[in-house]
């Protein structure tokens, strides 16, 4: 129980100051959200639990990639750039 009486206006107003950030933070992380992830990788001629083992070979092989980079290259453009061209000599589309 409190300890002194608060009104609802009171309360109400306190929440309203919130509905604003609130409704910002909401937005954009829906927004990053919808911008991450994976790309899409296709092959027909593969069933989907080949797909991702393929994806999750060629993600290890990205990673350790990444980890001997050089401290003038970006780790993250050079995994990316990696995984990406470990899944197009598994003979997949990356899009």
């Amino acid at each position: 129980m409190l300890a002194y009486p608060v009104k609802m206006e009171e309360g109400m107003r306190f929440l309203a100051g919130f509905a604003l950030p609130a409704a910002l933070l909401v937005t954009l992380l829906i927004g990053l959200a919808a911008c991450s992830g994976q790309p899409t990788v296709v092959n027909p001629n593969k069933t989907p639990a080949a797909s991702r083992a393929d994806y999750d070979d060629c993600l290890g092989q990205s990673a350790m990639a990444a980890a001997l980079a050089t401290k003038s290259q970006d780790p993250v453009s050079v995994r990316e750039k990696a995984l990406d061209t470990c899944m197009k000599s598994k003979g997949y589309d990356v899009k």
